[in-house]
């Protein structure tokens, strides 16, 4: 009996080390289980940041894109004010040179005794050189009309009409 005692004790003390050894075996698996909670945790923590960061970074993104895109919207209004600028500028400086040069020929043609037999659809031109204040420096006929007597007359007029009116 004291065997089957003994036997049974010991039977009992292997049960109880196979016991504890399970039971530190579980408490080792919830511990690694709580260590990889906290991973778990950790990852999340650092996903919901990285997310958080991407979209801070999508919204400055589309923040400098519409910047961008009014600024460029800004700068092609002003482009187009400096051309509707230049263009009006351009249109009376040359309403001005317009007026002058029909006011030049308009003197040059009360002065212009045209030789008799001079067929009408000759032309010349004349290069002027005048003086700041309108005064005719110089007179050079650089295309020929053919007629010397007409191109004489014409620069005979120039000189006549002399000083011709220039802008201030």
């Amino acid at each position: 009996m004291k065997r089957q005692q003994a036997a049974a004790a010991q039977a009992a003390k292997a049960n109880l080390a196979k016991l504890q050894q399970q039971q530190a075996l579980a408490q080792k698996k919830l511990i690694d289980l709580q260590k990889q909670q906290t991973l778990a945790q950790e990852q999340v923590k650092q996903q919901q940041i990285q997310k958080a960061q991407q979209l801070k970074q999508q919204q400055q993104l589309a923040a400098q894109t519409k910047q961008d895109q009014l600024e460029k919207q800004f700068q092609q209004q002003v482009a187009a004010e400096q051309e509707k600028l230049a263009a009006a500028r351009n249109q009376q400086i040359q309403s001005q040179l317009d007026h002058y040069k029909a006011l030049i020929i308009n003197s040059i043609s009360q002065q212009w005794i045209v030789p008799a037999n001079t067929d009408p659809n000759l032309t010349c031109q004349l290069d002027i050189r005048l003086a700041p204040g309108g005064t005719v420096l110089g007179v050079k006929v650089s295309r020929s009309s053919g007629n010397p007597a007409l191109d004489q007359s014409a620069v005979t007029a120039v000189y006549k009409a002399s000083p011709l009116p220039v802008p201030q």
